[in-house]
């Protein structure tokens, strides 16, 4: 065989391998950037069902707002207890809600809950903790263990409501507007 034959089949199999190395690279990167799809598709949807389920177990009312907007007015029917918690921002208006023996709404964590006419009669209609900031304005809490029990950090503040119970406070929690 030539020396020039010899050259020519050298660098064929070198180009070979070069376009084989390249397929089986691309081949990889393929297979890699499918599986990472499927895990942040699976994630989400993981996330997904257990948003879904906290929703049904709230009545809609978990919503998470990452601190930025509103759970739309009208989430909580009143029908169940109401948990507020994390980051979230509610609002509920005029809901009428009776719970007996219950504590009808549990804000906790850095929740900013405000209750606007909704008149809630329950062992206790609210109970706040953590950091939780609740103002209520309008309407009336009627309990029959407490009417607001408050503990931690938290802060509730009622304004116009007609408030019928005992106020719990512990820690450092402030409650203004009650006897």
């Amino acid at each position: 065989m030539d020396p020039f034959q010899q050259a020519q089949n050298q660098l064929e199999r070198k180009a070979e391998q070069k376009v084989s190395q390249f397929t089986t690279g691309c081949v990889i990167s393929i297979i890699g950037a499918v599986l990472v799809g499927l895990v942040v598709v699976g994630l989400a949807g993981y996330f997904f069902v257990l948003l879904r389920q906290e929703s049904a177990r709230t009545g809609g009312a978990y919503l998470p707002s990452g601190g930025a907007g509103l759970v739309a007015a009208g989430a909580w029917s009143g029908q169940q207890p109401f948990t507020c918690g994390g980051v979230d921002n509610v609002t509920i208006e005029g809901v009428t809600a009776s719970l007996p023996g219950a504590t009808a709404i549990e804000a906790g964590g850095n929740c900013r809950l405000t209750l606007v006419n909704v008149n809630i009669t329950a062992g206790v209609p609210i109970s706040a903790g953590g950091n939780a900031n609740v103002t209520v304005t309008g309407g009336s809490l009627t309990g029959t263990q407490n009417s607001v029990t408050a503990g931690g950090n938290s802060r509730v503040t009622v304004s116009g409501a007609a408030v019928s119970g005992a106020v719990s406070r512990s820690g450092f929690a402030q409650v203004t507007g009650v006897p």
